[in-house]
């Protein structure tokens, strides 16, 4: 029997005596001297210890000094020194006791010390044997570090012999020991004792037997089928070691959750409820006895159950484009099923296509395909569709769905919106179809990439539901078409479409713009942006148009105003081109009259009743010349006899405010030729009345404004009221002049303009006689 008493241990060797009351005195003997300390060599952090050092031969000129760790600690001109040292550190301490002469120094002798903790009570003692012909391993927790060493032995006893193996592991913080074979018909008692310098300990006793302590092999096992069933299975196992009482559990490689079947008493059992096509994970675990010891680790084995028919429906939708008045293209796509609904390998599918009219068609034209979709041109009608899968075992049960051209009586969800919420999701909310002929089943909400992806996502919902939020195959800064549309006995209505995204950026690139001239105006198209440079959806487009020049703020177009932009051109265009042709502008001027008020309608006097005009022609027809000397010759010209002429003036009342000249008689800047004065501008040449019956000689028939005119004299003032008229224009005639020559450069005519503005004295508004027998003009006649 294993017995302690005040931490002796009795049956194990005089050497794994733990050590008694630490000693009182420590010294160190040598040939110059000697060094003590009050203390054993071991110590706890905290002690105060006293150093001495004694020579064996003093020296008069020399010190004695007490180091640690070369640092000096006190001195004395004597032959003995000592002092006093508290240790806070763990680990061992190097004292020195040297003689200091001037800068030399000898060594007498040195003590060493070591500073820990005594051991703690070993814990969590343990041991186990793997299998029923190995060995014993024991393990335990050591406790606090002790910083010296420490010595760990096992004491094993099974009543009446009393073993001690000691620790060979160096790890600081866990004890481990192997034992020698044991029997399993003993009961055993096991102590773990420690002990150093400081102290020693001993860990609670561990009664066991063999039984507790061993943990067998898994055994080996297999899982068989039987072809007639694809739910149930037998397990076989079989283990060397008689008497083993196992478990087993097994579960979907898809699932977390076991199914446990306790106390296997046979080598064999039968497992059903699987699922067919399935792979399961089966593991076996045993132990000795039923009721103690340890249970061995889990062995596994994989395997998956045979296949069935499938029992899922296919989830089904399609499109459908009209190619013709007599022709349809009719897309069919379905979502593969699921594991557990297909319960195998899915060889194929069936679609059938059923004509409603079945006099045009025969019923049933069945299409293998090993695809998740199917495209048929087929005569524009209703048909029922069709579609099966496969696998080695039989069909699922047929998913159909009816087409139909017209569905213009089968009304669209209302008030469909997309809002992005970021995360690769969108969410999709609408209200149900307003006033239906018959009742909604259900909505389809479907979804697509622009211009990028021909088969379409999406899922199908109850009637109840008026949102989703769509998350398969989004991602960010993709626009998609979304539709909704409500289901009406296995056919689907019209639909509602609306652009969304997930989370959007701004375009990466700007639409390519092309401009086509066009009779009408100009015809301005451009390219739509790639969808993986828009970076979300692009809504619309603004258009800039700005003038050549490049003055002002450009006007901006959105998507709608673009015929605005053609209109508007067209309008200048066709206005230029109207008023070229007189006959149109004639028409085109009688419209506007029609539409314009009334005063804008006025008629306008014609100038040829003024009562100026008649004395005008009247003084023509006396006045004739000959119009060659208005004409510059090609050829010799006879120059006339030279008659002084004496020109009167008069003088004119400044312009009335706000009048303008904008075009003028000689020079183009308004200044009157030959030298006169700025002061002088009030004046004007009186012009001549003898024009000739030439027409080239005719004065320009002018549009003009007359305004009054006040004649200064001398002596007296009067005002001559002239009347407020505008003149018919006539076709231009120009006048011919006489050829210019390098030496007059100054009298280079200038033509009047065609529509000017300025407000000029009427032509016979002057006074006095002029008697002309001979007469040269040129330009210089005429004021500048």
């Amino acid at each position: 029997m294993l017995t302690t008493s005040n931490g002796y241990i009795e049956g194990c060797g005089r050497g794994n005596e733990p050590a008694s009351k630490p000693p009182h005195s420590a010294a160190e003997i040598c040939d110059k001297g000697n060094m003590t300390i009050n203390t054993g060599p071991h110590v706890q952090p905290g002690t105060n210890i006293i150093l001495s050092c004694q020579l064996n031969r003093h020296t008069d000129r020399c010190r004695i000094a007490i180091f640690f760790n070369s640092f000096e600690l006190i001195n004395n001109y004597s032959s003995s020194v000592s002092t006093e040292f508290q240790v806070h550190a763990y680990g061992k301490h190097m004292f020195t006791c040297k003689i200091v002469c001037e800068h030399k120094r000898k060594l007498v002798c040195g003590i060493d010390i070591e500073s820990g903790n005594p051991p703690e009570e070993p814990t969590n003692v343990s041991c186990i044997q793997y299998g029923t012909d190995g060995h014993p391993t024991c393990t335990w927790d050591k406790g606090r570090l002790t910083y010296i060493s420490t010595k760990y032995v096992l004491q094993l006893s099974n009543g009446t012999d009393v073993s001690c193996v000691s620790e060979e592991s160096l790890n600081q913080r866990f004890g481990s020991l192997a034992l020698s074979k044991l029997n399993f018909d003993s009961t055993y008692t096991l102590v773990v004792a420690a002990s150093n310098e400081l102290g020693s300990a001993f860990s609670q006793p561990l009664a066991f037997t063999l039984t507790d302590i061993v943990k067998p092999h898994p055994p080996n096992f297999s899982v068989e089928f039987d072809n007639s069933s694809t739910t149930n299975c037998s397990f076989f196992w079989h283990s060397d070691t008689r008497g083993l009482h196992c478990r087993l559990r097994y579960r979907p490689l898809t699932s977390h959750t076991w199914s446990m079947v306790e106390s296997l008493t046979s080598e064999k059992c039968s497992l059903g409820g699987l699922e067919p096509h399935t792979t399961y994970e089966f593991q076996v675990s045993c132990k000795i006895h039923p009721e103690r010891g340890l249970w061995s680790s889990w062995r596994g084995y994989q395997t998956q159950t045979p296949e069935a028919a499938p029992t899922g429906i296919l989830d089904v939708w399609y499109r459908q484009q009209d190619l013709d008045s007599q022709r349809q293209n009719i897309s069919l796509f379905w979502k593969a099923l699921s594991t557990s609904e297909a319960r195998g390998r899915i060889l194929g599918y069936t679609v059938t296509f059923e004509a409603l009219g079945q006099w045009s068609h025969p019923a049933g034209e069945a299409h293998l395909t090993a695809q998740t979709s199917y495209t048929r041109v087929t005569p524009r009608e209703g048909y029922k569709v069709t579609v099966t899968a496969e696998n080695s075992r039989g069909k699922s049960p047929p998913a159909s769905i009816i087409t139909n051209p017209g569905t213009q009586d089968l009304p669209p969800p209302q008030q469909v919106s997309a809002v992005a919420v970021g995360n690769s999701s969108i969410l999709v909310s609408w209200k149900a179809p307003a006033s239906p002929s018959v009742p909604v089943g259900g909505y389809v909400v479907e979804w697509a990439e622009m211009q990028r992806d021909p088969r379409p996502a999406w899922v199908r919902l109850p009637a109840s539901n008026l949102s989703t939020v769509i998350t398969e195959h989004i991602k960010d800064n993709v626009c998609y078409q979304i539709s909704v549309f409500a289901l009406y006995r296995d056919r689907a209505g019209r639909a509602a479409s609306v652009w969304g995204y997930s989370r959007a950026e701004a375009p990466s690139a700007g639409p390519q713009m092309h401009m086509t001239p066009r009779a009408n105006g100009i015809f301005v198209s451009w390219e739509a942006i790639a969808a993986q440079q828009q970076a979300g959806c692009t809504p619309g487009y603004h258009m800039y148009l700005q003038k050549g020049d490049g003055q002002g703020p450009p006007d901006i177009y959105g998507d709608g105003d673009w015929v605005t932009i053609v209109l508007t051109c067209s309008f200048f265009i066709f206005s230029a081109c109207v008023c070229s042709v007189p006959p149109a502008r004639k028409l085109l001027h009688s419209l506007l009259s029609a539409v314009m008020p009334q005063w804008q309608s006025k008629a306008i006097p014609d100038p040829a009743n003024a009562t100026w005009a008649k004395n005008y022609i009247s003084v023509k027809a006396e006045l004739s010349f000959s119009s060659s000397l208005f004409l510059p010759s090609a050829g010799s010209f006879e120059e006339p006899e030279t008659t002084h002429v004496e020109e009167a003036f008069i003088k004119t009342d400044p312009l009335a405010l706000g009048d303008k000249f904008f075009g003028t008689i000689g020079t183009g800047d308004g200044s009157p030729a030959g030298g006169v004065e700025q002061e002088e501008m009030g004046y004007g040449a009186v012009p001549s009345t003898a024009d000739g019956d030439v027409p080239e000689q005719q004065l320009h028939d002018l549009y003009q404004r007359l305004v009054e005119v006040t004649e200064v004299t001398e002596l007296t003032e009067h005002t001559q009221p002239v009347s407020d008229y505008i003149a018919n224009p006539v076709t231009n005639t120009a006048p011919t002049y006489p050829p210019v020559t390098e030496d007059q450069p100054e009298l280079e005519c200038n033509p009047l303009s065609i529509f000017p503005t300025a407000f000029l004295t009427p032509v016979h508004s002057y006074e006095g006689n002029l008697t002309l027998d001979t007469v040269k003009i040129n330009c210089s006649s005429f004021p500048r």
